[in-house]
């Protein structure tokens, strides 16, 4: 082969691998961004919908969408979801003592969040 044509090969080659480069990098940013998911359980007196942002495994962000439980539980609900969203997920929390039935659904639905996720 003469040089020229082993230049545009080369050029060719290093051209695609440019390319892989900017795509492996491309795609591994949009999914570390994260999924957003809605997910429900049931508490003491009624359902209790959160929102929940998810990256890789972890959470990133949750909120309370909606609750039928009574007003008493929200504050407890939300310092719940705070620590989750600290702690990245909900290993080593537990439900909290007064609202235990509602904030072991708050538990269930992160966890169900993350599948979900995962899924997506």
């Amino acid at each position: 082969m003469n040089e020229q044509k082993l230049s545009r090969i080369a050029a060719v080659v290093y051209g695609i691998a440019a390319l892989a480069v900017i795509l492996v990098f491309t795609l591994g940013s949009a999914s570390s961004k994260g999924v957003t998911v809605q997910s429900s359980a049931e508490g003491f007196k009624g359902t209790i919908t959160l929102e929940v942002k998810v990256a890789g495994e972890k959470i990133t962000a949750a909120q309370l969408i909606s609750s039928e439980d009574s007003d008493f539980t929200q504050p407890m609900i939300e310092a719940l979801l705070e620590k989750a969203v600290k702690n990245g997920g909900t290993a080593g929390l537990d439900a909290t003592a007064g609202a235990t039935y509602s904030t072991t659904a708050v538990l269930k639905a992160l966890n169900e969040a993350v599948e979900k996720a995962d899924a997506e």
